[in-house]
């Protein structure tokens, strides 16, 4: 084998695994940034999914006020009360306020637990980019170390053929 071939080798050696390990790394990134992409996703829809359920209980809270305000009317006027005066009157309105309150309470609670939702989507979203990003600088620095590795193989192998070639120069006179 001729004078720095072994060095030539390990050179071509080191840069196709450096290639190879950046490619590997990138791929991992691109991974990792896909499913960071799916669990914001879901996240997103379970956020929706809270506010659709916030709603209806809204919604269900004031079916349940006007089945109670119905049957308190129908009970107050059966014992002949003026429905629209004095206590009557205050009766039903405290009835719509504790609805009003309820139902407030149903969409803040939705609103709630869907920021929550939406707070988990912004940070996989973030940590799959960040992992991208970081897989990306690795593969990047994998090629440079690889790449300088390469060359000093190919140098080593350089001053080895040029002093084999000094040498023969030399006992060849």
């Amino acid at each position: 084998m001729p004078v720095g071939t072994s060095s030539l080798i390990m050179a071509m050696s080191s840069a196709g695994g450096a290639y190879s390990g950046a490619q590997a790394r990138k791929a991992q990134g691109a991974f990792q940034e896909s499913v960071s992409q799916t669990n914001s996703l879901f996240a997103r829809k379970e956020a929706e999914d809270e506010m659709n359920r916030g709603e209806k209980a809204a919604r269900r809270v004031q079916t349940e006020a006007k089945k109670v305000q119905g049957a308190q009317r129908a009970a107050l006027a059966a014992q002949g009360v003026d429905l629209n005066s004095g206590d009557a009157l205050d009766i039903q309105k405290e009835t719509q306020i504790m609805a009003a309150e309820d139902e407030k309470t149903a969409r803040t609670n939705a609103i709630r637990a869907a920021w929550g939702h939406e707070a988990s989507a912004l940070a996989s979203t973030s940590q799959g980019k960040f992992a991208k990003m970081a897989a990306d600088n690795e593969a990047r620095n994998t090629i440079l170390t690889g790449g300088m590795q390469a060359l000093g193989y190919g140098m080593e192998g350089y001053e080895k053929r040029q002093k084999a070639k000094a040498d023969s120069s030399r006992g060849g006179s």
